[in-house]
């Protein structure tokens, strides 16, 4: 029983600190959304997909991917690197202005 309950509080922690890493990372691209050419619905759906520590590096480097109506949008993850709940350096693969284009009538080109 005490192992249960063990794992239950772990899994919380867990869970606590990757909302964390996700606000922080919201923050920053907010901050930074000219830079990276992105639009604020490009990431109202962001989710941790791994986190680890870097005794090297002194910070935790966070993997964040872009999810649309809860499904994950391919080759969207990005990389944040975080130290004390500051974002540090960022990879940035998220798909820019993703609504738009997913509402856009798709032209072609017939013969």
């Amino acid at each position: 029983m005490r192992i249960l309950l063990s794992l239950l509080v772990l899994l919380t922690c867990l869970q606590a600190n990757s909302q964390d890493f996700t606000s922080t990372a919201k923050e920053f691209l907010k901050q930074n959304k000219s830079q990276y050419q992105i639009d604020i619905q490009d990431i109202n759906e962001l989710q941790v997909t791994t986190s680890s520590f870097s005794k090297s590096l002194n910070a935790q480097t966070v993997y964040i991917s872009q999810f649309y109506q809860g499904i994950e949008i391919a080759s969207s993850s990005s990389m944040f690197l975080i130290r004390d709940n500051v974002v540090i350096s960022a990879t940035i693969s998220f798909e820019k202005i993703f609504l738009i284009r997913l509402i856009r009538p798709i032209t072609s080109l017939s013969p």
